[in-house]
C-alpha cells in the first residue's frame, strides 16, 4: 500500500474536544434506519473543508480550476485505487454546506448525510475494509462501548497513523482522516466500536450497494 501527496509539516487544526453521544445509540440494523452524521463530525467536514480548498482550488490564467492532487493510492483484492483532493472534497462538501445553514432559530433543514456509493465513497470504504486493524485500534481504543473518545482524538490520531503509514502530512492528511471517519460511522451507523470485524465488514459491503 502506498499514498501520495505534498509534504508539509503536520498542522492539525485546533478543534475543543467533542464527544460523539450521537453515534453512541448503535443497537444492531433495526436501530440503523434514519441514521444521521453527528453534527460534531459535519463541523469537522468543515474544519477538513477549509484546510485542504486553498491547496487545490487556485486561479490560473484567470479562470478557477481544481489542481490534480492525489490524496490516496492504494492496492487491494480489486486493484489499484486512487482519490483526489478534489474527489474528497466533493465526498465531504453535503456535510459542511448543511453546517452553513444553521441558525439560532429551529429550521427545517436537511439531514446531515454522505454518499458511500459515489467514486470517493467506494474508494474510502475499500480502504477502511483494507486499514480495518489499525483504525480498530486507534479510534476503539480497547473499548466497545462507544465510537472513540471524540472527534478531535479520533481525526487527529487516524492522521497521526496516515502520516506515519502512508506518506502523507498536514492537512492532507487531517483532511482524508476526517473522509475516512465519517465513513466509519456512516456505514456502521455509530456502532463500529460495538460491532466484531466480521460484522463491520458486513457493514462496509452493504453501504456500498444501498441507496443513499
Amino acid at each position: 500500500m502506498r499514498a501520495i501527496g505534498s509534504k508539509r509539516r503536520t498542522n492539525f487544526p485546533p478543534w475543543c474536544c467533542i464527544v460523539l453521544s450521537e453515534m453512541d445509540n448503535y443497537k444492531g440494523p433495526s436501530n440503523s434506519q434514519g441514521y444521521e452524521i453527528p453534527r460534531e463530525l459535519a463541523k469537522a467536514a468543515r474544519e477538513a473543508d477549509e484546510l485542504l480548498r486553498p491547496m487545490v482550488q487556485v486561479i490560473e490564467g484567470g479562470y478557477l480550476v481544481m489542481k490534480p492532487i492525489e490524496v490516496l493510492k492504494f492496492h487491494d483484492a480489486q486493484g489499484m485505487a486512487t482519490l483526489s483532493a478534489a474527489e474528497l472534497l466533493r465526498f465531504m462538501e453535503p456535510l459542511h454546506l448543511i453546517i452553513a445553514m444553521d441558525s439560532a432559530e429551529p429550521t427545517s433543514q436537511p439531514k446531515r448525510d454522505i454518499s458511500l456509493t459515489g467514486k470517493a465513497g467506494i474508494i474510502l470504504l475499500r480502504f477502511t475494509k483494507l486499514s480495518l486493524t489499525e483504525l480498530q485500534k486507534i479510534i476503539c481504543k480497547g473499548t466497545k462501548t462507544e465510537l472513540g473518545t471524540s472527534t478531535h482524538v479520533a481525526i487527529v490520531g487516524i492522521a497521526a497513523w496516515i502520516v506515519g503509514h502512508l506518506g502523507l502530512a498536514g492537512n492532507i492528511a487531517t483532511a482524508l482522516a476526517t473522509g475516512i471517519f465519517i465513513t466509519l460511522a456512516k456505514a456502521t451507523k455509530g456502532g463500529f466500536c460495538r460491532m466484531t470485524p466480521a460484522e463491520i465488514e458486513k457493514a462496509l459491503a452493504q453501504a456500498s450497494e444501498r441507496r443513499q
